[in-house]
């Protein structure tokens, strides 16, 4: 490969824990501070949350197992397009694709909106502030707009500056939101009364579960992440990249239920659904150290940063894997001085400029419509595991999905039952009939233009060799 090309390709840098800290920095924001409230109420009692949170791990792991598989058979940049691509050609790899820009893309945007909130509860005084105008019924305010701009230009920079700065920033910053709230749920169980955890729920164990699993499962998203990050891992991580996906999952799960086990032992459950940050309240209240409440809201800030970065490096990697194949315009290739798809990243920065001027009202749709798209990936992605099995037989697996058979059984049927809570319109969890279910044709259809815009001139067999090299050609 000459010198040229080779300066064309990005940076293999990030290491095992960069790949945890992308993971968790995009999947641990907020919803255990700001959620676990509504989780309690729909469950009718911590254990049934606790429940939820085991069962969405069950749900969610065959999906995951897929991705174990397939991220050690292709280390490469674009993640689900690749998979995708190699399974079902062209619109397959496409569609996954598009599917993983609108998820991370929207997220992205939303976070700019978001830290207001967390914002609001650290300095009260930004809630104060007059309202400039109005979208949606939802207010916009100057505080509001400087500081979803401060945290989109924030990110951009970070993301500009290389790989293994935003890799950086992202271990940081995810140790710092795991350290902290680790902190929280300490300080709870040595302060918490084991007679709260004893307040009979009111909904039985089935009932309670499956109604908060039906809205969780798209909360305990993002562990995708790694697999954007494997294009740009190191030889050796590269090949435990499926690994560090699963433990993301994993260790998520883990975190939130220690998070609601500790607000129900700090205060009655029952009295917990009614506030907006209860993890917050319940320590303050039985330290009497508001201190405590400080260190989670900064917490929290910190998750929102990076989900932010996360979301932004993995909606860009796939954009940049789309452009290196031919299946968007070769512009969005270009690499700046520290290797990253500048681009990619200016382009979708533009748009998280814009969306504190929008506000909630504008974006609350396109953040249902996030769930359809999450789903989209992980069920290619599952069936592209599937697929190859029969599709390549020969090719390296480094790792398999454990169980097997079991396992793509299950995964068909936990595939199709995440597919109906976010399409049936009577599940709890379902999309909103009919401007959602619109808006999310509309979006896919978009990128059904998109790929009909795509370079024609190239062949499947020759954008095989551009998505693999030289070196792995596919019989």
């Amino acid at each position: 490969m000459d010198q040229k090309k080779t300066n064309e390709k990005m940076d293999r840098s990030i290491n095992f824990f960069g790949l945890l800290a992308m993971g968790i920095g995009c999947m641990f924001g907020t919803s255990w501070l700001l959620l676990t409230a509504g989780w309690l109420d729909r469950a009718g009692g911590p254990w049934n949350v606790v429940l939820a949170l085991i069962l969405c791990l069950i749900v969610e792991l065959p999906l995951a197992f897929a991705y174990l598989e397939v991220i050690p058979m292709f280390p490469l940049s674009g993640g689900e397009l690749v998979y995708s691509y190699m399974a079902f050609g062209k619109f397959g790899g496409f569609m996954a694709a598009w599917a993983g820009i609108i998820m991370n893309g929207v997220i992205f945007c939303w976070e700019t909106i978001s830290i207001m909130k967390v914002a609001g509860y650290l300095f009260p005084v930004l809630k104060q502030a007059p309202t400039l105008y109005e979208v949606g019924g939802y207010p916009i305010t100057i505080p509001s707009i400087i500081i979803g701009l401060a945290l989109a230009i924030c990110i951009i920079t970070i993301q500009s500056n290389g790989t293994n700065f935003a890799a950086l920033i992202s271990k940081v910053l995810t140790t710092v939101i795991v350290l902290l709230t680790v902190l929280g749920i300490i300080v709870s169980f040595l302060h918490m009364n084991p007679e709260y955890l004893t307040i009979p729920a009111t909904k039985s164990a089935g009932e309670g579960s499956l109604s908060l699993l039906a809205v969780l499962t798209f909360t305990i998203a993002g562990w995708e992440t790694v697999a954007k990050s494997a294009g740009e891992a190191d030889g050796k991580t590269a090949k435990k990249a499926g690994l560090a996906l699963v433990l993301c999952l994993v260790i998520c799960v883990a975190l939130n239920a220690l998070v609601v086990i500790s607000i129900s032992g700090l205060i009655p459950w029952t009295e917990a659904t009614g506030l907006v940050a209860p993890f917050i309240d319940g320590i303050t209240s039985a330290t009497g150290t508001p201190a405590f409440g400080i260190l989670l809201l900064i917490a929290a800030l910190v998750g929102i940063v990076g989900v932010s970065n996360s979301t932004l490096y993995g909606a860009s990697r796939i954009m940049y894997g789309l452009a290196d194949v031919g299946l968007i315009p070769a512009a969005f290739k270009k690499l700046n001085s520290k290797k990253v798809p500048i681009n990619c990243i200016l382009f979708l920065g533009a748009f998280a400029v814009i969306t504190p001027f929008l506000g909630q009202g504008t974006f609350l749709p396109l953040i249902d419509v996030t769930a359809v798209a999450t789903i989209v990936m992980w069920i290619l992605t599952f069936f592209s595991a599937v697929v190859m099995r029969r599709k390549y037989p020969d090719i390296e697996r480094p790792v398999k999905m454990p169980g097997g058979n079991v396992t793509i059984v299950f995964g068909i049927i936990c595939s199709i039952f995440i597919l109906g809570t976010v399409l049936l319109p009577f599940s709890p969890g379902s999309i909103i009939w009919p401007s959602e279910y619109i808006l999310t044709v509309v979006l896919f259809l978009i990128g059904i233009v998109l790929f009909q815009l795509r370079d024609k001139s190239l062949s499947t067999e020759e954008q095989k060799k551009m998505i693999l090299g030289e070196a792995r050609e596919m019989e």
